[in-house]
């Protein structure tokens, strides 16, 4: 036994203690006593231990030898037989600690294993109920021709679900191609872009794009010029969200957003208290939520059969030339002659950009203009060659994209207005 213990903040000058035992245990003692001093660990014996057994009951003294300083303690060590004392144990909880601790272990229970199991199965519930493309038995097929009344951007949401910044690049060619504006090459990698014809009749989203290049300008014979300009990728992220809302509109894709951002919602909470509260299973629960909650946007019907159609358009533009134009002939029954083919493969090198074959695809492009230079694009080169158009467009393809991509530390690329006056390579209007 301790007989002061040793958390005392002053000092003994003395300490003696005396342990009392009954004549009821003096059978089971064994006569040995011992005793140490100091802290606690101490293996000191400044103390002295006696028996007195002049009565009917021994009394066992300890005394210390020495002063004890504060946080030092006499420890007394008495020896009796086993079995003389019954082990310990300990009384019974009473009502309320038992509905206190049922609680906490209910609480406890909740939190690090139900709750999350519970949210991980609504949130997968949710996803498997609506967010999952509509099924289809529709075999791809190789398709040869652009799909009419739906921008790049929007074809590009429905392949992939989101925005990609080849989407940005392909409209831009696309409008080219399509003879809203033309594209000039100028020296040190520079272009130029000159608005001919009039924008009012495009889609939303390709006005949205004119609108960021051009800004509130779009009169015919503008020019613009490429310099750094901040701000354009978030202005970007604004033509994906409405171009993903108006694919809703359209009918290619079901709108699950209420659900997405309240399974969202969920499991960036789970994760935060989570981490606070050091719960591994509620953590993976929240991750998995997440990852359900990005998954979730779904393709109706409609949808599964344009982004069908894409495949087989990406399925027509991989195969070897050869085949393609075999391809092309059965559908058509007829010879196709070059300038129809310059026509089809030119209506195509933007899909060719979403589908990231836009080098090869150029360069049987350009071959295929032979001496005759394309209407919607001009080079630096008084006489057109068909390499160095191949290498411009390309060029063109990775400046546009890096110029929509997400800021960094050294900024945005972009484009800034000029002013209309001169032709072909800027002249004394601004170079893009």
């Amino acid at each position: 036994w301790d007989t002061n213990g040793t958390q005392w903040k002053q000092a003994f000058n003395s300490n003696t203690s005396r342990l009392h035992i009954d004549s009821k245990l003096i059978q089971n003692f064994t006569g040995q006593v011992d005793c140490y001093s100091g802290p606690v660990g101490s293996n000191l014996k400044n103390c002295t231990a006696n028996i007195d057994s002049s009565n009917d009951n021994k009394i066992i003294t300890i005394s210390s030898t020495l002063a004890l300083e504060a946080g030092e303690n006499i420890t007394m060590v008495v020896s009796f037989k086993s079995e003389t004392f019954a082990s310990y144990i300990s009384p019974p909880l009473s009502f309320n600690q038992k509905i206190f601790y049922g609680i906490i272990i209910v609480i406890l229970a909740l939190w690090y294993l139900i709750i999350p199991i519970c949210l991980f199965i609504w949130s997968f519930s949710r996803w498997k109920k609506f967010g999952r493309d509509a099924k289809t038995n529709t075999a791809i097929v190789p398709q040869y021709l652009a799909p009419k009344n739906i921008s790049i951007i929007e074809a590009d949401i429905i392949k992939n679900s989101t925005m990609s910044n080849k989407a940005i690049t392909a409209t831009i060619i696309d409008l080219a191609v399509r003879h809203y504006w033309r594209i000039f090459d100028l020296d040190n990698n520079d272009y130029e872009i000159e608005i001919i014809k009039d924008t009012s009749d495009l889609l939303e989203s390709e006005k949205a794009i004119v609108k960021i290049i051009f800004t509130d300008n779009f009169l015919v014979d503008k020019k613009i010029k490429k310099k750094k300009k901040k701000n354009l990728y978030s202005q970007t992220q604004i033509i994906a969200n409405d171009c993903y809302i108006q694919s809703i509109v359209d009918g290619y894709m079901i709108d699950t957003r209420k659900i997405q951002k309240k399974v969202n919602l969920f499991g960036v909470l789970l994760i935060i208290l989570s981490i606070l509260t050091l719960n591994i299973i509620g953590f993976f629960s929240a991750i998995a939520m997440m990852m359900f909650a990005r998954n979730m946007p779904a393709l109706s019907n409609k949808g599964i059969e344009l982004k069908t159609y894409l495949g087989g358009l990406n399925m027509y533009m991989k195969v070897a030339e050869q085949d393609r134009i075999k391809l092309l002939q059965g559908a058509n029954t007829a010879e196709i002659d070059s300038k129809q083919l310059i026509i089809l493969y030119e209506k195509l090198l933007p899909y060719a950009i979403l589908y990231g074959i836009d080098k090869s695809w150029t360069e049987q492009l350009s071959h295929l203009y032979i001496d005759q230079a394309p209407t919607w694009f001009n080079g630096n080169n008084q006489r057109f060659n068909s390499i160095m158009f191949a290498g411009a467009i390309n060029s063109f393809n990775s400046t546009t994209s890096n110029s929509f991509a997400p800021p960094t530390n050294s900024g945005d690329s972009g484009f800034s207005g000029g002013s209309s006056g001169g032709g072909g390579g800027g002249g004394g209007g601004g170079g893009w």
